[in-house]
């Protein structure tokens, strides 16, 4: 399998669901959005019991990081009648993430970022 790691907000709240077998899992989706006007939402299986805790503080509109297995896309019909592709994943982890805002609110200037020389080496 391929991994990935996505980040992204919630799009919709978590979601409980039951296995065939009634072994619990959750449903997330989570929004990343692509440039200015393409989003990416993927639907996230997140199984484990590491989940139940780490669900429990999430919901709709959190900035998350999920990583997992990338599965076979698939095609659907959009409301408007084109075609859309589904991604999704097998999510091994979900970690909070910061929040960001990719455009300033308005009276909320970007923070300035000040150069100032290093004379220091750098080790890699």
């Amino acid at each position: 399998m391929n991994k990935i790691t996505v980040m992204g907000f919630l799009a919709r709240d978590p979601e409980m669901k039951l296995t065939k077998n009634n072994n619990e899992y959750f449903k997330l989706v989570v929004a990343d959005n692509v440039g200015k006007e393409d989003t990416i939402f993927w639907g996230c299986n997140y199984f484990g019991t590491s989940s139940k805790k780490v669900i429990s503080y999430l919901k709709k509109g959190s900035p998350v990081v999920v990583v997992g297995d990338i599965m076979m896309p698939r095609a659907y019909q959009k409301q408007d009648g084109s075609t859309g592709v589904g991604m999704s994943l097998n999510v091994s982890s979900v970690s909070f993430a910061p929040k960001f805002n990719s455009v300033p609110k308005e009276g909320n200037p970007a923070p300035q970022i000040t150069k100032e020389p290093i004379n220091e080496p750098m080790s890699f």
